[in-house]
C-alpha cells in the first residue's frame, strides 16, 4: 500500500491544478457558460486564467456543474477566490429565508435595518 502513496498524492495535486480546477468549477465554454460583456445584466465578473472576464451561466450549468463542490477532495484557494461569484449567482437565498407573502412578508429589505 505504501508504494502507491506517491501516485495518490500526485493524482490529487493534478486535480486541483489551476486549469483543472477552473474546468471543474466552470464546466465547458458554450455548454455551461459563455463569455459576455459588462453590459449583460446576467454576466458575472470573474478572473479566468488570470484575466478579468464576464461570464454568463447557461442552463446546463445548473443541471450539471453547480453541485460539483460536494464531490471535491481538495481545493484550490486561488481559483475558488476568483470564481466564487458564479456559485453565488445561482442561489437566491432571500426567497428561502424571508417570507415573501403573508402577514410576516417583508416588502422592503431596508425596513429591516
Amino acid at each position: 500500500m505504501r508504494e502507491y502513496t506517491d501516485y495518490v498524492i500526485n493524482w490529487m495535486d493534478k486535480r486541483i491544478s489551476d486549469k483543472n480546477f477552473e474546468g471543474y468549477l466552470l464546466g465547458d465554454e458554450g455548454v455551461h457558460y459563455k463569455y459576455s460583456d459588462s453590459n449583460n445584466p446576467n454576466a458575472v465578473e470573474v478572473v479566468v486564467a488570470g484575466k478579468k472576464r464576464y461570464v454568463e451561466l447557461l442552463p446546463a450549468y445548473l443541471d450539471e456543474i453547480i453541485n460539483n463542490r460536494m464531490y471535491q477532495s481538495g481545493i484550490n484557494p486561488t481559483v475558488c477566490n476568483n470564481l466564487w461569484k458564479l456559485t453565488e449567482k445561482c442561489y437566491n437565498c432571500w426567497d428561502l429565508l424571508v417570507p415573501v407573502d403573508g402577514p410576516n412578508a417583508i416588502g422592503n429589505p431596508l425596513s429591516m435595518v
